[in-house]
């Protein structure tokens, strides 16, 4: 079950509602709101927020799975290779 703080909350739902960002970290956090679960909703399976959202399961299940791993900046953050151009 994924569960985000009031603040991490707070974020993501200022991010969604301005708009103004990067499609990458908009969908990041679309996921993050359709993954969470609360007393009131249930969390979506990852197939149902992929569908919905037009993309694929890897993805969401990666966005999870970095939010468990690396919390909830490492989601929302650009990571740049050191291998681009």
């Amino acid at each position: 079950m994924l569960k985000l703080s009031g603040e991490e909350r707070e974020r993501r739902n200022t991010l969604i509602r301005s708009g103004k960002h990067r499609a990458g970290q908009l969908l990041k956090a679309h996921i993050l709101l359709k993954s969470e679960a609360s007393e009131a909703v249930e969390a979506w399976s990852a197939r149902r927020v992929a569908g919905d959202l037009d993309t694929s399961g890897k993805t969401v299940a990666e966005t999870r799975q970095q939010l468990v791993e690396e919390g909830f900046e490492a989601v929302l953050t650009r990571k740049h290779s050191p291998n681009s151009a």
